[in-house]
């Protein structure tokens, strides 16, 4: 049995509640522009730049939520329809500093248009995610 503290204490809730649920705030729309901001960026190599073809790529994808990848040349970069064709390695003097950045291009080939894009070490490439990206099953 409750006792006359308890009961006033649930009424007070229940009269302190709101009668009607008020809607819940659906989440914001994706903005038309918003699929294609996926982005390609080549962050490592290893290996002996002098033969490419032994080395390795580590490709990040932002905006897919996927993992890096790590590609030789010849392979393709998961999701994408870009292959990796080439690379060169390159470097460049920081004027301030004095001292030599990589700035190393890896050449990507579409596999369908051809068309050819150049990542350079270390810096982000948007690709229309749109028209670029192929999720597995769905065509």
């Amino acid at each position: 049995m409750k006792t006359f503290p308890q009961v006033t204490i649930a009424i007070a809730l229940m009269l302190a509640a709101p009668a009607v649920a008020e809607p819940i705030a659906k989440p914001p729309q994706e903005k038309a522009g918003d699929a294609a901001k996926v982005k390609l960026k080549f962050q490592a190599y290893d290996g002996d730049p002098a033969k490419p073809e032994s080395m390795t790529f580590q490709i990040n994808t932002i905006g897919l939520r996927q993992p890096s990848s790590f590609l030789a040349i010849g392979e393709q970069i998961e999701n994408t329809k870009y292959r990796i064709t080439s690379f060169k390695p390159k470097t460049e003097k920081d004027p301030k500093t004095g001292y030599e950045n990589d700035v190393s291009e890896l050449t990507l080939t579409h596999t369908v248009t051809k068309e050819t894009i150049k990542l350079t070490m270390n810096t982000a490439v948007p690709i229309d995610q749109k028209a670029e990206v192929h999720i597995k099953g769905i065509k």
